[in-house]
């Protein structure tokens, strides 16, 4: 069997990002080459559809820096699409304070700051702390971020009794 021919480099890049086995696209461009949109179309973890640019942007940010072979699950799937939802609104927003500028006149004419910048700080907030509850392993595959400060604490508990903490994948 050939090798599959990928239309750009960045096609072929994506699919290896991805962790998609070429052979397993069809490809749809000239000649049957794989394009971006047939590697998008194989991702096992696609965004939902009902997302702009922003939030595509997003889910794709966040789905190539998922260690390779680890798919997100239901929860975290959920949570994501929440934050690229929540990109969208985010670029709205940005759109209007561009449009409009960042001080509007408020009730009794005074300058006040626009509300959507305020709006767009508590996006990005909100964007922030999604993101951080998603929770992938780390090189060794023993979790995420909370795994890691869960160690620490754990490592510190043990210190302060003047014992030495099992080691991880050890019963005591």
């Amino acid at each position: 069997m050939s090798k599959p021919r990928f239309s750009s480099q960045k096609a072929e890049a994506m699919a290896g990002d991805l962790g998609i086995d070429p052979s397993e696209i069809e490809g749809t461009g000239k000649g049957g080459r794989i394009t971006i949109s047939d590697v998008r179309d194989a991702d096992p973890m696609p965004p939902p559809s009902h997302l702009d640019d922003a939030g595509r942007a997003l889910w794709f940010a966040v789905r190539f820096s998922v260690p390779e072979g680890y798919l997100l699950d239901e929860r975290e799937q959920s949570i994501l699409a929440m934050a690229a939802e929540q990109a969208d609104t985010l670029a709205a927003l940005e759109t209007i304070v561009a449009e409009e500028g960042m001080m509007t006149r408020g009730s009794k004419g005074q300058r006040v700051v626009h509300p959507a910048v305020q709006e767009a700080r508590l996006q990005r907030q909100s964007i922030g702390q999604l993101l951080t509850r998603l929770s992938f392993p780390d090189e060794a595959g023993t979790g995420g971020a909370a795994s890691a400060r869960g160690r620490h604490a754990a490592n510190s508990r043990w210190a302060k009794r003047g014992a030495q903490a099992p080691q991880a994948g050890s019963l005591f």
